[in-house]
């Protein structure tokens, strides 16, 4: 998308047409006044099209320098605007996020002169503070890599980590290289895709790409461009000289640009300020961290001097200024005054927006009005067709806007503007709505679910028959001249059992809450069958209770909803944000349900800001447009007066009565709203437990929505039984619930899940750092410079005073409260409240903030001893933050004069794993996930799911919930046949040497259900590690073997002497499911098979091997294979 015709128009305008012939004929540096907001932005798109030059656009915040690469991306193409990001927002904090690395890094690959549009790259002032790789070196470090090109694969990796790779087993992400024998993966920082090198010898023999989660190859190409996976400077930039001033004082992303490129800077002033005020703190940081003796001069001075940076903004082509100014170090050689103007706003008022545009269009004038998103410009140009308005709709403006014509165009732009001379009138949804709609590209989300490949020596493990143990490794055994890899496991006392890596699929992963450690089993002791019998009872009879719940809840009859009417419609267009894929299911699952004529039973799942409430609102309308009251049911008082704000500001346009009931109102209050409810006057009401009482009667109640049923207590969930009994009823839970109980639970259950997080949103910046007040008072003044609050979390109720005493002197100016469990309930809720409203900037507060909080001022959150407190709860107070338009940090900080556990210091590196989506976050989801499915089905079945882990207490509901509702369980119980064979069946070392991912693939092996699935397994093997060796080859034959074997009923292959002084051997089939087994082709048999036997008694199929040379393994294979085909 780009708009250039509207481009063009801009550019015709008096003033950007003198912009662009003072670029042109180097009349610079030009100062250009006036433009404001979205017009600048216009302005200098403008300039850019008619300009073909690289350039570069420097903002003073980081914020609106992702605003406008947005904006610029609209009306340029997105493919031309790129981001440079800082690489710490505070000084000498270290960078976890890669993502901006690899940022900075395709940028620099663009600006070095790619093929295609010059580059426009916007960053902000604080980019600059820190040198970057010598453009020379940089151009050095890429490298070309062609089909057929000679050159060692141990040259390459050398190359490629001195260029800043990561060298790892898989790739899995950018920046990491691995070498697998002749196989060489390469994931370039620019790049879509990883790359698969494979080599003959020392020539490039094969070039594709593939998949980062499958690891398998996906299409071939001829050739690779491989960039450096660092920007740092090194040892040889300071001798390089690319340029005598870089030289001495190191490169920025500016030596990039070479002498052809464009600069420009937004309020210049401005910029120096922050430079200035960064150079400051990094100094009072460094000089704390040297008397401390952590920091080193050395490293106290990786940044460039701020007179430096000042210099090099100041040389600058284009400086843009809201006002005429004189600007020191700059001779202006241009004063531009621009030819825009503001826009008028109408916030909704479209009888008047109508008028506006009916007037311009009768003078000529050229309107375009820029909708965030494909619905708001159908639903615009619904509403200017009804009103007889010419119009048309573009998602690119091609050619110039036409007089008298309405043009509608998709746009993210904030404040419209007027460029006069040209008489064009630009309309964003800021004046159309009073808010701007986000467009967002959402994609799917990834569960994190845990990979086979994470299991690691100590992990916890369920056997499907002798129970919970402990995964002590992989041990290589050679038993009877057979050598295989077998599973080491350790169970209770000194037991322990050695599993064969062909019955690996046997084993699960236990999965229960972190930090718990689960009970190991004895062997030979009968307690694991009894644990699972009473457990599989329990699982029965409550699938038994739901299903029969389930069955009265739809022989009663409810109130069937009507359609949607037009304003649903509307009320759902207002909505400023784009729909995820969940968010429009999940509505139209639960609008079904609403419409049906059985009452609704729906949970509602996702975590906080993943859209719920919204629609929960949507749900709402629907009930008050059909005449029916809305009870909205939440668990705390600050909830409640949080649900009232947002339900309020979004019905501001509906005539909808909504009432809150909770301590903050007066008796007075009280009573009118009580009054209200029992008339009917009252549309929606969100209330605390306070809603439960036998005084509140509603009069007309269609949907009650309550908000996290599982934090009430017994006496108000029997009211809650009471009120539901004929109305819809929608539960929402932040607590994530697993798919695979999700599924299990299909049909007598049903829940709508919205996993799909909001993007659009700055990633949380996340530090684990040891305690430093100096570090941590600098994070807490920037939030506050910046109008922002803090989040405290300090865990202690005994000595949270003392915390309160140091933070204040901390940080003397700043507005502290402190909030705990053992406050007065209504003392709680008013210091949330004025919390909330913004009468304090920091709240020092136990982990009661750990869920339920929405509060999109506070972007900063610091958690004292990090490590004392568990992965979820982490991860969620982590979710508090980072709500809103603004980079938001979290600080988890540790006592380094502590010594710690050994389990807190495993939590400590899982925490280094949050931003990188690593196992940390995986246990943390998987823990959260596990008590979301303690919540929805109580207590007692919690208990039962930590005897047997997770995936093995699913797997008895889901058998349990099929066999009652008389399904067939679609996955047929497979037969596990005993394969034993005189063969060498592994993955050897040499083959594959990380023990993870030879455990994955006898996982994988094991697991397959077809010959088709062990094809693919053997097609990866081979594309990912190169040809099998024979080991490998046999693996797969044993599990062919066992597949077709198990498919006729034989329960054990096995080779034994048949003639002793001959030596001669046969191969035994045991049947034990005669059903299966084909006896009627055992006759014709002798043909292929001489001397083949049936035992009927021992029910057992006997033949002799052949000394053919075929290897029994083959033999044996053939034979499953003529057999399971009934050939």
């Amino acid at each position: 998308m780009a708009h250039p015709g509207l481009l063009d128009l801009i550019a015709r305008s008096d003033g950007t047409s003198r912009l662009v012939r003072a670029v042109q004929d180097g009349t610079t540096p030009a100062q250009v006044i006036g433009a404001q907001g979205y017009a600048r932005l216009a302005v200098a798109a403008a300039l850019f099209h008619k300009v073909s030059k690289p350039a570069l656009f420097v903002f003073p915040s980081p914020e609106e320098a992702v605003t406008a690469k947005r904006d610029l991306g609209d009306l340029l193409g997105a493919e031309r605007v790129l981001l440079f990001p800082a690489r710490e927002v505070m000084p000498f904090e270290t960078e976890t996020n890669k993502e901006s690395l690899w940022m900075r890094i395709h940028c620099l690959t663009r600006l070095c002169g790619l093929p295609g549009e010059p580059p426009v790259v916007v960053m902000p002032a604080t980019a600059m503070v820190r040198g970057v790789m010598s453009p020379g070196r940089f151009r050095q470090g890429c490298r070309r890599y062609a089909k057929g090109d000679s050159v060692n694969p141990l040259d390459v990796v050398r190359d490629l980590v001195e260029a800043g790779y990561e060298r790892v087993f898989s790739v899995e992400g950018k920046g990491q290289l691995a070498l697998r024998g002749g196989i060489l993966d390469i994931f370039p920082p620019p790049a879509e895709t990883p790359y698969r090198l494979e080599f003959a010898f020392d020539e490039i023999e094969s070039i594709r790409t593939f998949d980062v989660e499958s690891q398998v190859s996906l299409d071939s190409v001829t050739e690779v461009v491989v960039t450096p996976a660092t920007d740092s400077p090194d040892k040889q930039d300071q001798a390089s000289g690319d340029s005598d001033e870089g030289s001495r004082m190191g490169f920025t992303v500016l030596d990039y640009l070479g002498a052809c490129g464009l600069v420009m800077v937004d309020r210049i002033d401005k910029c120096r300020d922050v430079v200035t005020e960064f150079e400051k703190i990094g100094a009072e940081i460094a000089s704390a961290r040297m008397i401390a003796g952590t920091m080193g001069a050395k490293e106290a001075s990786v940044y460039l001097p701020s007179p430096l940076v000042h210099n090099l903004l100041e040389k600058g082509h284009v400086m843009f200024s809201p006002l005429l100014r004189a600007t020191e170090g700059v001779l202006y050689r241009a004063i531009i005054e621009s030819d825009t103007s503001s826009q008028i706003g109408f916030a909704g008022r479209w009888a008047d927006f109508l008028g506006e545009v009916r007037e311009l269009l009768a003078r000529d004038k050229r309107v375009v009005i820029l909708a965030g998103n494909r619905d708001r410009m159908a639903m615009l140009k619904r509403f200017l067709d009804r009103q007889e308005v010419w119009n048309r709709s573009l998602d690119s403006v091609d050619s110039e806007p036409k007089p008298g014509l309405v043009t509608i165009a998709l746009g993210s732009g904030e404040s419209g503007f007027n460029v006069e001379a040209t008489d064009l009138c630009v309309f964003t949804e800021t004046e159309v709505y009073g808010r701007t709609h986000v467009r967002q590209r959402r994609a799917r989300a990834k569960k994190a679910g845990l990979d086979w490949r994470e299991l690691s020596a100590g992990d916890y493990v369920v056997h499907a028959s002798h129970g919970i143990g402990q995964f002590m490794g992989m041990k290589t055994m050679t038993v009877n001249n057979v050598t295989r890899d077998y599973l080491y496991l350790r169970y209770a006392g000194s037991d322990a059992l050695y599993v064969p890596v062909d019955q690996v699929d046997l084993i699960e992963r236990y999965s229960g809450p972190e930090g718990k450690p689960p009970q190991l089993q004895k062997l030979g002791t009968g307690e694991w069958a009894r644990i699972k019998a009473r457990v599989k009872a329990s699982v029965e009879d409550m699938a038994r209770r739901l299903l029969t719940l389930e069955a009265k809840r739809k022989s009663r009859t409810g109130y069937a909803f009507g359609p949607d009417t037009p304003w649903q419609r509307e009320f759902e267009d207002a909505f400023e944000y784009e729909d995820t894929e969940d968010q429009a299911r999940a509505t139209e699952e639960i609008k079904r349900d609403m419409e049906a004529a059985v009452p609704m039973d729906r949970l509602l799942c996702g975590d906080v800001g993943f859209g719920k409430t919204e629609v929960a609102m949507r749900c709402a309308f629907k009930a008050v447009m059909d005449g029916k009251q809305v009870g909205v049911l939440v668990p705390t008082t600050i909830l409640a007066e949080q649900h009232y704000a947002t339900f309020v500001r979004r019905f501001a346009e509906h005539p909808v009565t909504i009432h809150c009931l909770s301590r903050f109102r007066t008796p007075g209050e009280t009573r009118k709203i009580v009054a209200d409810i029992q008339s009917g006057s009252a549309d929606i009401v969100i209330g605390t437990h306070r809603l439960l009482s036998k005084d509140v009667s509603f009069k007309n109640l269609g949907l009650l929505i309550v908000d996290e049923e599982h934090r009430f207590g017994v006496a108000q969930k029997e009211r809650l039984k009471e009120l539901s009994e004929n109305c819809d009823v929608l539960t929402l839970t932040a607590t994530p619930i697993p798919r695979t109980l999700n599924m299990a639970l299909s049909g007598i259950r049903d829940i709508s899940v919205i996993e799909t997080p909001p993007e659009g949103r700055f990633p949380v910046e996340t530090y684990v750092v040891p305690m430093n007040p100096s570090l941590l008072s600098q994070a807490i003044r920037r939030e506050m410079r910046r109008g922002g609050q803090v989040f405290y979390v300090y865990n202690r109720i005994r000595s949270i005073g003392r915390v309160l005493q140091r933070v204040q002197a901390m940080v003397p100016e700043a507005r502290i409260a402190v909030a705990h469990g053992r406050m007065n309930e209504h003392e709680l809720s008013r210091t949330m409240q004025d919390f909330l409203q913004g009468r304090y900037d920091i709240l020092i507060s136990t982990t009661i903030i750990e869920s339920g909080l929405d509060l999109p001022n506070v972007n900063t959150l610091i958690v004292e001893e990090a490590d004392k407190l568990g992965l979820a709860q982490l991860y969620q107070l982590r979710g508090r933050v980072g709500r809103s338009n603004r980079i938001a940090y979290a600080y988890f900080t540790y006592r380094h004069d502590r010594s710690m556990t050994y389990i807190a210091e495993q939590r400590l590196n899982a925490l280094r794993d949050f931003t990188t989506m690593g196992s940390g976050f995986k246990l943390a989801m998987r823990d959260m996930e596990i008590r979301g499915a303690g919540n929805l089905l109580g207590a007692e079945q919690h208990g039962f799911m930590v005897q047997v882990g997770y995936e093995m207490y699913v797997n008895l509901l889901d058998k349990a919930v099929r066999s009652l509702r008389g399904q067939k369980v679609e996955r047929v119980e497979r037969i596990l046949t005993a394969v034993e064979v005189p063969v060498d069946a592994f993955i050897p070392e040499s083959y594959i040497n990380n023990t993870k991912e030879r455990f994955a693939f006898y996982k994988r092996i094991a697991g397959a259900e077809n010959e088709k699935i062990l094809g693919d397994l053997e097609e990866e093997l081979v594309d990912r590690y190169g040809q099998l060796p024979s080991q490998v080859r046999n693996l797969l034959d044993v599990a062919r073997l066992r597949l077709f074997s198990g498919s006729i009923g034989v329960t054990q292959v096995t080779v034994a002497k048949e003639d002793v002084v001959l030596g001669r051997k046969k191969i035994i089939f045991k049947v034990e499911v005669p059903h299966l087994f084909p006896v009627d082709k055992v006759a014709v048999l002798h043909r292929r098979f001489p001397g083949a036997e049936f035992d009927r008694r021992a029910q057992a199929l006997s033949v002799p091997l052949s000394q053919s040379g075929a290897t029994p393994l083959e033999q044996g294979l053939t034979l499953a294979l003529h057999l399971s085909r009934g050939e």
